[in-house]
């Protein structure tokens, strides 16, 4: 008997799962951190990060074609993509102000990370909601990602001598090169929970 729960989620949430268009971003927030960390001064030339943005651009849109051809295309429904439009603006503009705080070190943690668990913790909750889910471990791996990037707040607390014994210059530089490692663990997972799933789901269909 097919897990209607799953398939319900999977469907509700396709576009939310298509986790390889989160790669592309996770690591160019990884090496743009490095790079950002390896200069010294104030950076003149940015040939490389406009690079590495057109790439992941292109990268991007590669995945999404993948997506339609492997996978197809599921439209959410208009007041749906209306409020997540929203939230996300909104969540965009807290997040930039946390950045801000962050880079004058007004408090010992970091407040992007810390918004941007909640944002998606709050994001998960709307995934289980839209999809009626009982369950809020359907997607454990994704939960797994979120507590990480809400932990990877606390980082600087370690001390200074925990990120500069590894090579980073600030707490902030640290911080975010994690942060895009598990956006790309993040984006991998998604993508294999629903590369698994929906054979599954055709075999439901079919059956």
């Amino acid at each position: 008997m097919p897990d209607i729960e799953k398939i319900r989620f999977l469907t509700v949430n396709y576009s939310r799962l298509q986790g390889l268009k989160a790669v592309p971003w996770g690591l160019l927030m990884f090496v743009v951190v490095i790079w950002s960390n390896a200069q010294h001064g104030p950076a003149r030339d940015l040939t490389l990060p406009l690079l590495l943005l057109g790439a992941g651009v292109v990268m991007y849109a590669a995945i999404d074609g993948y997506y339609q051809r492997t996978f197809g295309r599921i439209e959410p429904a208009g007041h749906a993509l209306f409020v997540d439009v929203i939230l996300s603006t909104g969540f965009s503009a807290i997040a930039v102000g946390a950045f801000i705080l962050d880079t004058r070190s007004i408090v010992p943690v970091n407040l992007f990370a810390l918004v941007f668990a909640v944002s998606l913790v709050l994001d998960y909750y709307r995934m289980l909601h839209l999809a009626g889910a009982k369950r809020a471990a359907i997607f454990p791996v994704g939960l797994i990602c979120i507590v990480e990037i809400g932990l990877a707040a606390f980082l600087p607390l370690l001390g200074e001598g925990v990120w500069r014994g590894i090579g980073f210059r600030s707490p902030i530089f640290f911080v975010y090169a994690v942060i895009g490692i598990i956006i790309t663990v993040y984006g991998l997972a998604g993508h294999l929970y629903l590369a698994r799933s929906m054979p599954a789901e055709r075999e439901a269909d079919h059956g």
